[in-house]
């Protein structure tokens, strides 16, 4: 666990190990929190990164990705690396108790439309569950899932198919 403080400009420097995977969240009051998830391989120990984060203000409309909100393949119970996530979505939520949102669900195209749609739904309202179970209240949250119908990438890769399989959180 690795925590820094941007100056007056929003400028921050890290140094991080490299061969290891990371869970980058970036927040500023009253902007909805950035996440990210990323490896850095073995030889990438050497190289410097530059990494630019725009935060969203936090107003009806805006939207983020929980990019560090994972599921098991096929499955909708959550791991228990998406935590830290979650947990940051309830201190926002705590710290805004006038904010309502909507989880939103998403999948690859990988197996047939239906299967889809129905793992969707249940991915965001385990999301939905947690938040619950953690103190926020249900009216507060709504979840919806959307298969594999709005992707946000190819299904044609990997990297890309992965993109698309993805928990979004809107303001309301």
């Amino acid at each position: 666990y690795y925590r820094t403080t941007s100056d007056r400009n929003g400028r921050y420097f890290a140094v991080l190990p490299g061969n290891t995977n990371y869970a980058l969240n970036v927040d500023r009051k009253d902007y909805l929190f950035h996440s990210e998830n990323f490896a850095l391989k073995a030889e990438s120990k050497e190289r410097a990164f530059e990494l630019d984060v725009a935060l969203q203000a936090l107003k009806q409309g805006s939207r983020i990705t929980l990019r560090n909100v994972f599921f098991e393949t096929a499955s909708y119970a959550l791991e228990k690396e998406s935590f830290v996530e979650l947990d940051k979505v309830v201190e926002l939520l705590q710290r805004h108790p006038e904010v309502r949102v909507v989880l939103e669900g998403h999948t690859d195209n990988e197996g047939d439309d239906e299967s889809n749609q129905r793992l969707s739904e249940n991915r965001a309202r385990a999301v939905r569950t947690y938040l619950v179970e953690k103190g926020i209240k249900a009216e507060r949250l709504e979840s919806a899932g959307f298969g594999e119908s709005r992707p946000v990438d190819t299904n044609e890769t990997a990297e890309g198919r992965q993109n698309n399989r993805r928990t979004e959180l809107r303001i309301l």
